[in-house]
């Protein structure tokens, strides 16, 4: 398969972010100001959520992601500044999962990833004989994100990232 590669483990390579580079989103600033104010989760599930948005505070770097147990990975996989990082998500189980199950589920057909992050699901799907993927996230920074990572695996004519936006947006 392009762009699947052997490793020995996981190697994490970071990259420095560009000066005046943006900030997380605005929403999960957003989530973590109104945290406080959420009457119906206990302590345990704030502590959750905190420890899930501490984790999500990374430089832009690149990350190799396991796939399965026998080597198989993506290499050099951008993980931008202010997109959820797949590795520490459950992403990287969904991705593993749909490498086994490929031809299965989606080979020869049109599949979806929505609320794409970095594309790491629609990328694997495309990798592993999807006709086409269509990949949306509300996130521009995260359809960024994927689109550059289409691009490193050399997928473009497999896939179409978009941002997703609801109808009742007002249009500029």
């Amino acid at each position: 398969m392009r762009g699947i590669g052997t490793s020995q483990g996981i190697a994490i390579r970071s990259a420095v972010n560009a000066p005046g580079e943006a900030s997380p989103g605005f929403l999960f600033a957003k989530i973590m100001e109104k945290l406080s104010s959420l009457p119906k989760l206990n302590r345990e599930q704030r502590k959750q959520i905190r420890k899930q948005w501490r984790s999500q505070q990374h430089r832009t770097h690149t990350e190799e992601i396991p796939l399965s147990g026998h080597g198989e990975s993506l290499i050099k996989f951008l993980v931008e500044r202010g997109v959820w990082n797949p590795a520490t998500v459950s992403a990287r189980y969904h991705a593993s999962y749909l490498f086994y199950n490929n031809v299965r589920l989606f080979a020869g057909r049109t599949a979806i990833d929505m609320g794409t992050g970095t594309g790491i699901l629609g990328i694997v799907m495309a990798l592993g004989g999807a006709k086409r993927v269509i990949m949306s996230d509300i996130s521009v920074q995260a359809v960024h994100n994927t689109e550059k990572n289409i691009k490193l695996y050399d997928l473009q004519k497999e896939t179409a990232p978009g941002l997703l936006r609801s109808t009742s947006q007002r249009q500029k």
